[in-house]
């Protein structure tokens, strides 16, 4: 009798320990995969494409009682191309509608997204204006 209850109490821990690792590791998961997704500065829910960077420099904030103006620029070697298709493609997926070419709006925002190239480098501004 004892040996079988010392068997059950053994496969209880092993299953309470089990349990435990498997809800601590569920509820990591979104902190270890979304590390490596940087932001655009100013606009914490636009990510930035591939290995572009922020460009700290670029950034002006303004708040006022009518809603915000954002200016900031990303910059990296990436084409032109494939900067495009990725922001033509997420904007949406995070409630930017197209309104014109690179030109959105969100609620009572209107997003414009400029592209250039300088010295062989692929930059990115961001304007954000409120309506």
């Amino acid at each position: 009798m004892v040996d079988q209850l010392f068997f059950v109490r053994t496969v209880k821990n092993k299953i309470i320990k089990t349990f435990n690792f498997l809800f601590l590791l569920f509820f990591s998961m979104p902190l270890i995969s979304n590390d490596h997704i940087q932001f655009v500065l100013g606009i914490n829910d636009l990510p930035i494409f591939n290995k572009m960077k922020n460009m700290p420099e670029s950034l002006v904030i303004f708040d006022t009682n009518e809603g915000r103006f954002v200016k900031t620029q990303i910059s990296g070697n990436e084409t032109l191309a494939n900067a495009t298709l990725y922001y033509s493609e997420i904007l949406p997926n995070l409630g930017w509608e197209k309104i014109e070419d690179k030109k959105f709006k969100r609620e009572k925002e209107l997003l414009n997204v400029k592209y250039h190239i300088k010295d062989g480098l692929l930059h990115i501004t961001f304007s954000v204006l409120s309506k």
